[in-house]
C-alpha cells in the first residue's frame, strides 16, 4: 500500500528486512442456486491474486 511513498522518499522504510507474520485467509460464502459459476470464479481470481502476491513478496506462502 504504502510502496510507491517510499519510492518517491515520502516514507521511510525503517525495517526493511522485516516481515509481518503468515496470516490465514478465508472465504466463506452461502451456496445459493445460481451463484456457483461465480462462486468458483472468484474464488479463482483471489487464488491467482494471492499467489501472485506470494511470488512477489518475502513472508507470503501458499
Amino acid at each position: 500500500m504504502v510502496e510507491e511513498d517510499i519510492k518517491q522518499g515520502q516514507l521511510i522504510h525503517v525495517l526493511p528486512e522485516w516481515c509481518s507474520n503468515l496470516g490465514t485467509v478465508q472465504l466463506v460464502y452461502a451456496s445459493r442456486k445460481g451463484q456457483r459459476l461465480v462462486m468458483e470464479k472468484l474464488i479463482d481470481y483471489l487464488v491467482e491474486g494471492l499467489r501472485n502476491l506470494a511470488k512477489e513478496h518475502l513472508g507470503y506462502v501458499l
